[in-house]
């Protein structure tokens, strides 16, 4: 069955991929892995790696999911339905809010079968000649401890800590202010650990491009009160939080860009640059989660001039 047909017609850009050869062993997989990364730059533990939680042996294992065509390499990903239009808006919110993003094609995979299915490619956006972390490396190597439970300003004064110069960290901070209020305002919900690189340079680090938006626009109070990250949280009741997004000039013009977005505008958007149809009642879920987020600012006074 072609899923997610019914977002497309005949305007849609369709990138054209076949399945790979799925690969199983271990062995095989830790060599493809190793292959993908030298050709890519991407880490190596963000393709394939084996690891233990909660006692259980895990794997992470995104071999399968990417394909060169050409000299290039891309990541397919088959979101289905509502997170398939959330890949698409949440690139469209970063660049609202000025984050370097990845771009998404619409794709049709064609597997070992002849069976289609329309998904969503992105181009390698990482540099075999370049370094990328994880915050996991940061909290490892300067102890940090940087999670979830952090919120916003602790955040942003543990990684002062391992910045060499003012211009780096407000670089860097001005950056992680941004994914802060970008991801509030789509309560996303998957900022995890690989979800998330940073590049070293000569002249520090700084955020890469965001990818990953399946798990956003929930509608759920609690989620659209609270976002939490691995890098940190930010929630709107807390009188802390709201303190520092009060006094921060840099917070109030990005929460008077929240304020700014037109959904209806931002659908339309996607839409037309994608090619694709997005059914009435899915807008209207996507508005009026827009809506609660900034009725939350207004509740709250985030804004002074509100």
């Amino acid at each position: 069955m072609l899923t997610n047909i019914k977002y497309i017609n005949r305007d849609t850009k369709i990138f054209t991929i076949h399945e790979n050869d799925p690969i199983y062993k271990k062995e095989d997989c830790q060599a493809k892995a190793q292959l993908i990364s030298k050709e890519t730059g991407v880490p190596c533990d963000l393709i394939y790696e084996e690891y233990i939680k909660y006692n259980i042996p895990f794997q992470y294992n995104k071999i399968n999911h990417w394909y060169k065509v050409g000299d290039k390499w891309y990541y397919y990903k088959h979101p289905l339905g509502k997170n398939f239009l959330n890949e698409l808006l949440g690139v469209a919110i970063s660049e609202i809010f000025s984050l370097d993003t990845i771009n998404y094609k619409i794709a049709c995979l064609t597997d070992l079968e002849g069976n289609k299915q329309i998904g969503l490619v992105s181009e390698n956006f990482c540099n075999p000649k370049e370094t990328y972390r994880t915050i996991e490396h940061y909290n490892n190597l300067y102890h940090l401890d940087i999670g979830r439970t952090t919120n916003m300003y602790d955040t942003l004064t543990k990684l002062r800590s391992i910045c060499k110069t003012e211009e780096e960290y407000i670089k860097l901070s001005t950056s992680i202010k941004k994914l802060f209020i970008r991801d509030f305002s789509t309560s996303e919900t998957d900022r995890g650990v690989k979800n998330l690189l940073f590049k070293e340079e000569n002249t520090g680090i700084t955020l890469m491009p965001l990818y990953d938006y399946e798990e956003s626009f929930k509608l759920d109070t609690d989620i659209l009160m609270t976002y939490y990250g691995d890098l940190g949280r930010l929630m709107v009741h807390d009188y802390t939080t709201q303190q520092f997004l009060r006094d921060d000039e840099t917070s109030q013009e990005l929460l008077n860009k929240l304020m700014t977005i037109d959904m209806e505008q931002v659908l339309s958007t996607v839409e037309t640059s994608h090619g694709i149809n997005i059914p009435q009642e899915q807008k209207q879920d996507y508005i009026l989660h827009n809506k609660r987020i900034k009725q939350l600012v207004k509740n709250y006074d985030l804004i002074k001039t509100l």
